[in-house]
């Protein structure tokens, strides 16, 4: 880490897809995207947790506040993982929706095609 506060990372790491909001350090402000479950931290809980913290600057405060840094951001990291697994559950029922209507409607117009076309022959 910086001073500033940024990470530095000295390998590369391809993802298979980048989220817009990946790089957001607050909440999603959308209703689908709350955690659902009890399981998730709420900011008060992680404040409470954070002020009992060592506030001394020797060896063992600086590896306590690392260690709950990195546990708090790792919890931060389960609860985003469980929400967009629900959201992207949620989308993929939708889909899977939508195409079995778009198969109905595609199968019903091919029949009305095939009427239609021994109406024509019918006329011939």
């Amino acid at each position: 880490r910086r001073i500033d506060g940024s990470i530095v990372s000295h390998t590369t790491t391809v993802l298979p897809f980048a989220p817009s909001n990946l790089s957001s350090k607050t909440a999603p402000s959308s209703p689908a995207a709350t955690p659902s479950s009890s399981e998730a931290m709420e900011p008060q809980q992680q404040i409470d947790m954070l002020a009992d913290l060592p506030t001394g600057n020797d060896k063992e405060s600086r590896r306590q506040r690392r260690l709950m840094r990195n546990r708090l951001s790792a919890q931060r990291s389960r609860d985003k993982r469980r929400r967009d697994i629900e959201v992207y559950t949620k989308l993929k029922a939708q889909k899977v929706e939508e195409i079995a209507s778009m198969k109905k409607t595609v199968t019903e117009e091919m029949e009305g095609l095939k009427k239609l076309e021994e109406m024509v022959k019918f006329a011939k």
